[in-house]
């Protein structure tokens, strides 16, 4: 009787040890498509900020010919102070 008795609990450890493999396993498998996601995420980031640096590059660039383009009608202006010069108020105005 006691046989059956250890047979029966061994079963149960048993089931309950493949029970916890099968989660380990479902979890390492989450685990490598979280890892995939993450790597993902990452590079897009990367991207990203390049695309940022660049759109921070061409802002300045845009930023310093509007400065030469003012200084030049501000120069334009000293010479023929009595023509009317093209306005680009627009550009400066917010």
């Amino acid at each position: 009787m006691e046989s059956i008795h250890l047979h029966s609990q061994i079963a149960a450890v048993e089931a309950a040890e493949a029970t916890k493999i099968k989660e380990l396993n479902s979890l390492r498998e989450r685990n490598v498509s979280l890892e995939g996601q993450v790597a993902a995420l990452e590079s897009a980031v990367v991207s990203k900020d390049a695309e940022i640096a660049s759109s921070q590059s061409q802002v300045a660039k845009l930023t310093h010919d509007l400065s030469s383009l003012l200084l030049s009608c501000d120069e334009l202006s000293a010479i023929f102070p009595n023509r009317p010069i093209v306005s680009i108020d627009f550009l400066t105005s917010n």
